[in-house]
């Protein structure tokens, strides 16, 4: 979790908006109400909005589910889409609640001249019926008791590989696991890019965290692929260790990136 200490000292008059992602992308982590309602007090002080990205919303491990930023605060901006809980992410469909009514009525107003086309009527129809409630509890499940399989594959993966460390995750079906290599994260990762290994993993450099790395393990991978990339990581770190690979620039071709 972020530091809500230093969010206060970097809060000032000049800041209108703090954004936050609810579960977070790419640690899982997961506000308590509490923790939300002092992101929202901070934001307050300065009269900023806060921008929560609740698009893993319902995906919670502990099964209680995400507070939403736009139920804390009035100047609270929650957003989310069917692609992830859902797993309908074919639609390009999402939403956005407050109880702000003019910055509502200027978003809507931002809509009709940027959007090029409607959605379809037929796409409409599929999303309202997802969103009923008994239906979205349904897919809900189904999007869970997938991802156990693979949560629990990473679970007692993150405890006997003895290189890569993790806080487990809360919620969504992403982590953010540490690990005891002398390399950067960017060259890792493109070299598990690259054959023998074909392994994706997202550098934690991206997120201006070196010596982490994004691992995921959402529903849509077979368990048997979630084994099969893990076993690749322990065979890079290995071949690593004996100095079959060498820290410095990576090199990787254009097929595996």
């Amino acid at each position: 979790k972020f530091d809500l200490d230093e969010m206060a000292s970097m809060a000032s008059p000049k800041v209108k908006v703090i954004y936050i992602c609810h579960p977070n992308n790419p640690t899982g982590a997961v506000l308590t109400a509490d923790e939300l309602n002092a992101v929202c007090e901070i934001a307050g002080r300065h009269g900023a909005y806060v921008l929560s990205d609740e698009i893993y919303k319902g995906l919670e491990w502990t099964g209680k589910p995400t507070p939403s930023v736009a139920n804390h605060y009035e100047r609270g901006v929650s957003t989310s889409s069917l692609s992830k809980a859902l797993g309908m992410g074919g639609l390009r469909l999402g939403w956005l609640a407050t109880q702000d009514r003019g910055f509502l009525e200027r978003c809507m107003e931002l809509k009709y001249y940027i959007s090029l086309h409607q959605q379809s009527r037929l796409d409409e129809t599929v999303a309202f019926a997802a969103l009923q409630p008994s239906r979205y509890r349904e897919l809900i499940d189904r999007t869970m008791k997938a991802a156990r399989v693979n949560f629990a594959i990473v679970s007692e993966w993150m405890t006997t590989n003895g290189t890569f460390h993790w806080v487990a995750p809360q919620g969504a079906f992403l982590s953010f696991p540490s690990y005891d290599l002398d390399l950067p994260s960017w060259d890792m990762c493109l070299r598990l890019l690259d054959a023998p290994y074909r392994t994706y993993l997202v550098p934690g450099s991206c997120y201006g965290y070196e010596g982490y790395v994004r691992l995921g393990f959402g529903p849509g991978t077979p368990a048997e692929t979630m084994r099969a990339g893990l076993d690749q990581i322990d065979r890079f770190v290995s071949d690593f260790k004996a100095g079959k690979i060498t820290a410095g620039p990576a090199v990787t071709s254009r097929r595996s990136a």
